[in-house]
Formats: C-alpha cells, structure tokens, sequence
C-alpha cells in the first residue's frame, strides 16, 4: 500500500488535512461526506461513511 505525506493546516480553530485524489476516489470520498476519524494509540484512522439511502 503506497503512503502519502500531507500537510496539516488551520481551518478555523481546528486542523485539517488534505486527503490525496487517488486515495479519495478509491473509496468514494467527495466534497462534504463525513467521515469517522478514530484515535488509536499510535495516531488514528479515518474511516470513510457510508452514505445512508433515504
């Protein structure tokens, strides 16, 4: 699995980071979907939502 370096940047009064295209479109990821960033003892993971059909 290739890794990615991103920076870190200010967005309001929070941290954000870019997610790179190709990792977003691997999974579905686009402008306004929410995702689920869980801490780990080491970092943490993003997990991509699923949208829920209404």
């Amino acid at each position: 699995m290739k890794s990615y370096n991103v920076k870190v940047s200010k967005w309001g009064r929070s941290l954000g980071i870019r997610i790179p295209k190709e990792i977003a479109s691997k999974h579905g990821l686009g402008d306004g979907m929410e995702v689920r960033v869980l801490p780990e003892d080491n970092g943490f993971r993003i997990i991509a939502e699923k949208p829920t059909e209404e």
